[in-house]
């Protein structure tokens, strides 16, 4: 889906803009149903499993990043729906936006989700390693997607999240890529958060 939604109403040609558009449309559809599917079996597995090992409880966090490139292509789409379907357009923007929104309230679910997983790891012992940069790529798209929504509804809201995000986003990646230059330092970065060695216990037969 990329930028292309962008490229749209740009086109020479009504028909090839709106056939462009469809397509961009039609990829959405595919990606972010998939990617719900998959949050699904998340969810299933920490509901019904214990919780993930230490060094993969950033992987949480990873979600983040589906959501909110699913508000952001929503909304990109969005926009430029009125250019090319006129009336019917503006409906699918105003469903867009509703969609957008529905994604953002569950984004904020699962960061909370996230945030609570990562805290009671923290508390027993987090090791450090390069998974730790979870925390910074899919909070940075979420934050992307709920500046993006605010532009559409600007509700105070929504700012003061998107605001609240881009402040959490500059401490995590700072703490991150400190964290990371130390460990390089130290050549502990390999090592932090390795496979822990598995004893198997030979079995003889019995004659």
């Amino acid at each position: 889906m990329s930028l292309l939604w962008a490229f749209c109403p740009h086109l020479a040609h009504t028909a090839t803009a709106q056939t462009m558009m469809v397509i961009n449309l039609g990829l959405w559809a595919l990606s972010v149903p998939l990617a719900f599917l998959m949050l699904g079996f998340l969810f299933l597995r920490l509901a019904v499993h214990k919780l993930p090992p230490a060094e993969m409880a950033i992987s949480t966090w990873i979600s983040l990043g589906t959501l909110g490139t699913g508000i952001m292509g929503l909304i990109g789409l969005g926009k430029s729906l009125p250019l090319l379907f006129g009336s019917l357009g503006h409906a699918m923007d105003g469903a867009a936006v509703l969609g957008s929104f529905a994604l953002w309230g569950f984004g904020l679910w699962w960061l909370a989700l996230s945030i609570l997983l990562t805290v009671v790891h923290a508390r027993r012992g987090l090791p450090f390693n390069l998974g730790w940069w979870g925390l910074t790529f899919p909070l940075g798209v979420f934050t992307g997607g709920t500046d993006m929504l605010y532009g559409q509804m600007h509700v105070g809201l929504i700012a003061f999240f998107a605001h609240l995000f881009f402040v959490m986003l500059a401490l995590f990646w700072a703490m991150v890529a400190l964290r990371t230059f130390r460990a390089v330092l130290t050549g502990r970065l390999t090592f932090s958060g390795a496979p822990k060695k598995v004893v198997l216990h030979e079995t003889r037969a019995v004659n």
